[in-house]
């Protein structure tokens, strides 16, 4: 037996109250909050340096549905080279001078993102004992584009007051072939770094003035509506 449901007619003003419920319940879109952080560029020590930052943590009105972070880095680096070995035959070194960041939260530090950041490879011309060679300056950039944080650890970004992240930064030297040939060799490094953090989140719907007026209108017409039919009639 075929089912028979009954014919529901929407009139004016109810389609009305249905169109400015639809455009309220579209206005709830998703909203970022956005910050960011700079170490400038400074000298990099032998030992590597280790730096924090302060950030807001999420703590407004509305769902938090992704938090992400993105690093971006650079590295200026030079060397020089002073072969001071016993053996005199001609030889050629490769270079590659760089950075590595590490991005991480909490007492107990959890990493966020890290960052391999070299500089060109350089080559030093045929080195004989007693040469020396130094490298031009090996600058190299270089990002993790958005990345986004575990769920897990949310609890290190939500509540009131602040949150640190802590960047570590340390030098990374490759001089091939590994030979014993050279020493003194003195390598300079600077480092720089900019940190990025969203908030994504659902906010609570705020009417826009054009549904608001929707809104009014359509209830305006139900109560018309409505006298009309209670009326007594002539």
């Amino acid at each position: 037996m075929a089912k028979i449901f009954p014919k529901i007619r929407l009139s004016g003003p109810v389609l009305g109250i249905v169109a400015a419920v639809t455009l309220l319940a579209a206005a709830a879109q998703a909203t970022t909050i956005t910050q960011t952080a700079t170490y400038p560029l400074t000298a990099l020590p032998a030992t590597g340096t280790t730096t924090s930052f302060t950030f807001n943590r999420f703590n407004v009105a509305g769902t938090l549905t992704a938090i992400t972070v993105k690093l971006d880095g650079q590295s200026d680096a030079q060397a020089t080279l002073n072969r001071t070995g016993s053996a005199n035959d001609a030889r050629v070194y490769t270079i590659i001078l760089g950075t590595d960041f590490t991005l991480s939260v909490g007492a107990v530090p959890t990493t966020l993102a890290t960052l391999d950041v070299d500089g060109p490879t350089n080559t030093s011309p045929s080195m004989r004992r007693a040469d020396i060679y130094t490298t031009p300056v090996l600058s190299g950039t270089g990002t993790t584009g958005d990345v986004t944080v575990p769920t897990g650890i949310w609890s290190e970004f939500l509540g009131p007051g602040t949150l640190s992240l802590s960047l570590n930064m340390v030098r990374e030297t490759s001089i091939t072939p590994s030979d014993g040939q050279l020493t003194n060799t003195f390598p300079t490094y600077a480092a720089y770094s900019f940190i990025t953090l969203v908030y994504t989140y659902t906010g609570v719907s705020v009417p826009e003035p054009g549904t608001l007026a929707l809104f009014g209108s359509a209830l305006v017409g139900l109560g018309a509506l409505r006298r009309r039919r209670t009326a007594p009639r002539a």
